[in-house]
């Protein structure tokens, strides 16, 4: 993973890279936050197949430690991609992520929710009621006037 920087949203600067590189499988689909602790994390799609994601964090943003690649406990599951933090206005922190348990790349959004502040362990992913009937990924959650609105493709 790279990480660059910008003052005006225009012109970008490397800030490292490459910044982390995982102990085992890809870094693809990296979504990333600012944790209570101070710490920044970073979320993301480990492999191609399967059913795990891994987490990474950094007090500076270019140097990066391994947290822990998590396996999801869904039955058939064939793909997990795209994860995407959410952090909710009571302060609590959720990962939406896209999971194909059909072995057929039809991708349905699922929650996670962090079970403490550690961000080490999570409940098992809930299929999200309402984007559970079509072919959805990348899917990202924002809560604007009261609503919460995902935005998804």
């Amino acid at each position: 993973m790279y990480v660059y920087e910008s003052a005006d949203a225009l012109t970008y600067r490397l800030l490292k890279g490459p910044a982390y590189t995982p102990p085992t499988g890809l870094i693809r689909d990296p979504s990333l936050i600012r944790h209570t602790d101070g710490y920044y994390y970073l979320v993301h799609t480990t492999d191609w197949t399967g059913s795990t994601i891994g987490f990474a964090r950094s007090r500076d943003r270019t140097y990066w430690q391994f947290v822990a690649q998590h396996t999801l406990p869904v039955s058939g599951l064939a793909r997990t991609w795209a994860p995407e933090w959410f952090v909710d206005m009571d302060g609590s922190v959720h990962v939406f992520v896209s999971l194909d348990t059909t072995n057929t790349f039809t991708f349905r959004p699922h929650l996670l929710t962090a079970i403490d502040a550690s961000l080490t362990r999570w409940t098992t992913p809930r299929p999200v009621a309402g984007l559970d009937g079509a072919n959805y990924i990348d899917t990202f959650i924002v809560r604007h006037g009261g609503a919460y609105h995902a935005i998804t493709k």
